[in-house]
């Protein structure tokens, strides 16, 4: 009989408290970190590929980005809300999950191979022959899986994990698109290649990273099979939602029009989403602080306070941003892609009023109420459904970010709403700053130094 303890026999030592505000920027300064690469990277690729081929690149990655959220149902909501809670331990059921996403981007792949096949997958993708497109479902169940991984280690709270994972991201996307597209000139089929070996390093090395680190069950748990279809259920409305208004401007405008669109509108998405790294950063240590706390006056006034904060904070970067927008462009893109300043600058209206969902989402997910968040963003998704098709069949990309912009700012104000019903009679102050605002945000900064041993 062996002599080594059980998980549950094991002594437990003593864990090092890291604060909530010292996670936040590590997830913060790790985006940082990585931006030169992908913005130089992101640059180059669509100056050598020129809108044309970008914008076939950009359908590619869609179908992972845009695709695959909608057919994992829920299951990495799932994941991160029963391990966050203390229902399920992560090594208990991480490879449960992470055959969940193998299956479920198995079954993705199948399902949008017979669409391609049957040429319902729009004028971009008709335009894609078999050795690009194949290769992008081969890659979707190792997709499934890197994102199951990631899941599970945020409810844990394994923010390392994460940190490595998008390091690895952008040096590996970074590396390839250098290599392949840039240097070897492979063009888009170069790019395609890309995408399949990252997924397959990334999928190889979170599993043995989680292995080592929770030393998991060889089965899979039934029954949180079971219990998590419920809860993800609904939270998948939230994702198909979520990712309806993240990704369905490009998706139709890539349907509609001929790829050169979809390549002229992508520039304009990857600036306007580089501002996204402060309520990203954020969401997922907001989301765990949101789950652990008992008192609803605390979660509310937490949500509150940082939704003033990144509110106004993104409104300043937003602001900047569609004022230099025409000089920048050019200056990075070339003169080619010129024509993306105008929906640059559309897109940072909805940059802004989004802001508000990214944070009340995560506390209506936090206290156990998901469904909140996807009637929050089903109302942006209706906006983008009866707005997109028109919008751009008269005005191409900008019509596309004058809908995207709707539809973020329809969420933001189904989001209050909602969030004012819940917290009544409470009155909401999510707006206004106040002073305490700025001493909290110094406290924070002084526990991101190492001044002050408290949670933050």
């Amino acid at each position: 009989m062996s002599n080594v303890p059980t998980a549950e026999e094991k002594p437990t030592a003593p864990a090092r408290t890291v604060s909530s505000a010292r996670n936040t920027v590590n997830i913060f300064t790790m985006r940082v970190v990585t931006l030169p690469l992908t913005v130089v990277t992101s640059i180059l690729v669509a100056r050598i590929l020129g809108p044309q081929e970008r914008g076939i690149y950009g359908f590619m990655v869609l179908i992972g980005a845009f695709a695959l959220p909608i057919l994992m149902l829920g299951s990495g909501a799932s994941a991160t809300y029963f391990i966050s809670s203390k229902r399920y331990r992560a090594a208990d059921i991480f490879l449960t999950c992470f055959m969940i996403g193998i299956l479920q981007g198995t079954l993705g792949a199948i399902l949008l191979g017979a669409l391609w096949l049957l040429g319902l997958l729009g004028a971009t993708a008709n335009a894609t022959g078999p050795s690009l497109f194949i290769p992008v479902l081969i890659a979707l169940p190792l997709q499934g899986a890197v994102n199951m991984g990631t899941r599970v280690a945020l409810g844990d709270s394994w923010y390392a994990l994460n940190n490595r994972v998008m390091l690895s991201t952008a040096l590996l996307t970074g590396g390839m698109l250098l290599t392949l597209v840039v240097f070897l000139r492979l063009g888009v089929q170069g790019a395609v290649v890309g995408i399949v070996v990252n997924n397959l390093i990334l999928t190889s090395g979170i599993l043995i990273a989680s292995i080592r680190h929770y030393r998991p069950k060889f089965a899979l748990n039934l029954q949180y099979v079971r219990e998590s279809w419920r809860y993800g259920l609904k939270a998948w409305l939230a994702d198909l939602a979520g990712t309806t208004n993240l990704r369905l401007d490009q998706w139709i405008l890539g349907m509609a029009n001929a790829p050169q669109a979809l390549g002229i509108y992508a520039p304009a998405v990857v600036i306007s989403e580089l501002l996204w790294m402060i309520p990203d950063s954020l969401g997922f240590v907001l989301f765990n602080k949101i789950a652990a706390a008992k008192d609803p006056e605390e979660q509310a006034d937490l949500v509150e306070r940082l939704n003033r904060i990144i509110f106004w904070t993104m409104t300043l970067a937003s602001v900047s941003m569609a004022v230099a927008g025409p000089w920048v462009i050019t200056l990075l893109y070339g003169q080619q892609y010129a024509a993306s300043a105008l929906p640059l600058a559309l897109l940072m209206i909805g940059t802004v009023t989004f802001t508000t969902q990214k944070v009340l989402t995560k506390y209506f997910a936090g206290t156990g109420a998901p469904h909140h968040s996807g009637t929050t963003v089903a109302m942006g998704a209706l906006t983008g459904l009866v707005l997109y098709l028109p919008m751009i069949k008269f005005f191409g990309a900008p019509g596309a970010a004058i809908a995207h912009s709707a539809c973020y700012t329809m969420t933001a104000v189904t989001a209050v709403y909602i969030y004012r019903r819940l917290i009544a009679p409470r009155r909401p102050h999510l707006y206004l700053l106040k002073i305490g605002d700025l001493s909290w945000l110094e406290g924070q900064v002084r526990l991101i130094r190492g001044r002050q041993p408290a949670e933050a």
